[in-house]
């Protein structure tokens, strides 16, 4: 990798997004490792799918680049690489010498590594899926080491993201396929279903929003000891100058801002994924501040709105007290995003959704607007006429009705003719008691 100094996160990130634009699947892999390799001046850049297979653990590569050109994909065992260690869910990094850490590893030795820097891509439970890395022929000096590893994190939530939609869309096909579709469409195991998957996906985009600040804060403070080191070397020593000095001490100050900046952003992130996680899992009625709920609906949803490169706007009130089940809301709203995510974009540049919310008499008015393709045609004529039996190709929407009916509220189209699609949703603010 090259000591030169190089652009800084901001350019190199719209470089990237330039360079990706709205691939997905195959394109989308290819264009990371080859970009993120260019970008970082590294020989080799991969992204794997990690493959929990006896008789021990496997990565079967997405994308390969090396050297300047794409390699064809293969698969290869994990054992006595760097690359186990990131498939137990650690970021792998050697500055240099990786080859003499790993000797039973005929890769490093046939492309002639030195140094290596390993990301794990993790699903909702929690299991390594996939990898993201880099492989250089030279070491990585420390001024490029925290900017490879902030570009990379920055790329692993997209990556991950693109890769729980493979997934997840193989394992509707074998659902399909193995279960038939009419005990799939039993509505109170599809809503727990439903349930279970966002608050996977939901963890798994969490988890890379969470490791990347923190990352960057372990990194930093590897460098903090560094140059202490040297400053109490130097000083011991007796030949440090004034300049090596001050030059020492504004280091360990930026590395010590660095640190205690990412570690602020984790702490924030996981107070309001643990209030999210909390609702899901009790499917409680209670009082809350709808506005601040909807706020850290927001906030836990970064990673999939991140990965869709999708902005979510928010239209509140200062404040609107309500009693219902959190849960319930957010699991509606939580299907409605990852369905704009998921199906609207394709082809659109500027994606945006709108959530806004109004009070009207004893209800609470929400309308959830995106500016995507839209619906197609037959199915949104069904919805304007009515939401019983409707055939909405894997969308969910009898569930987001299903949910709407539990909370005592009512879900409809919004006949609006712009583009995109809209829903309003009325839910009562303090609904009476059900006996």
């Amino acid at each position: 990798m090259s000591s030169t100094p190089g652009p800084n996160i901001e350019q190199a990130l719209r470089a990237l997004n330039l360079a990706i634009g709205a691939l997905h699947g195959a394109p989308f892999f290819e264009a990371v490792s080859a970009s993120l390799a260019h970008e970082l001046g590294v020989q080799a850049c991969f992204i794997g799918k990690i493959e929990h297979t006896p008789p021990g653990l496997r990565a079967q590569l997405l994308a390969f680049w090396q050297g300047g050109r794409h390699l064809a994909p293969f698969n290869y065992s994990l054992q006595g690489t760097p690359c186990r260690n990131v498939a137990d869910g650690a970021v792998c990094y050697h500055a240099s010498g990786v080859q003499q850490a790993y000797p039973t590893d005929t890769l490093l030795a046939e492309i002639g590594v030195h140094s290596y820097l390993g990301l794990p891509l993790v699903d909702g439970d929690g299991l390594v899926i996939g990898l993201l890395s880099i492989m250089d022929c030279a070491p990585i000096p420390w001024e490029r080491r925290l900017f490879a590893l902030e570009l990379m994190q920055a790329l692993a939530g997209r990556c991950s993201a693109e890769l729980l939609n493979l997934l997840a869309r193989e394992h509707e096909q074998h659902l399909l396929m193995t279960h038939g579709q009419r005990e799939l469409r039993a509505t109170g195991r599809l809503i727990e279903q439903e349930r279970m998957a966002a608050l996977g996906s939901l963890v798994a985009g969490m988890t890379h929003d969470i490791a990347s600040p923190i990352g960057v804060a372990v990194t930093a403070c590897s460098g903090l000891d560094e140059f202490a080191q040297r400053l109490l070397q130097g000083l011991r020593g007796g030949k440090l100058t004034a300049a090596e000095a001050a030059e020492l001490a504004q280091r360990i100050a930026d590395a010590s801002q660095l640190a205690g900046a990412h570690l602020r952003r984790a702490s924030d992130l996981l107070s309001g994924f643990k209030t999210y996680a909390a609702d899901q899992a009790q499917q409680k009625v209670s009082a809350f501040d709808l506005c601040e709920y909807l706020r850290n609906i927001l906030r836990v949803h970064g990673a999939l709105l991140k990965g869709a490169r999708a902005r979510l706007a928010l239209e509140l009130p200062e404040a609107l007290p309500v009693v219902m089940c959190g849960g319930q809301l957010s699991q509606l709203l939580a299907k409605l995003l990852r369905n704009s995510c998921a199906h609207a974009f394709e082809g659109i540049g500027d994606r945006r959704i709108t959530l806004s919310l109004q009070r009207e008499g004893d209800a609470a008015r929400l309308l959830y607007r995106d500016n995507g393709r839209g619906l197609p045609p037959p199915l949104r004529e069904q919805l304007l006429q009515g939401w019983d039996a409707v055939q909405d190709q894997g969308l969910g929407l009898h569930l987001v009705a299903r949910l709407c009916q539990m909370m005592q509220g009512r879900i409809r189209l919004d006949p609006d003719p712009r583009p995109g699609t809209a829903f309003i949703i009325e839910l009562p603010l303090n609904p009476p008691e059900q006996g």
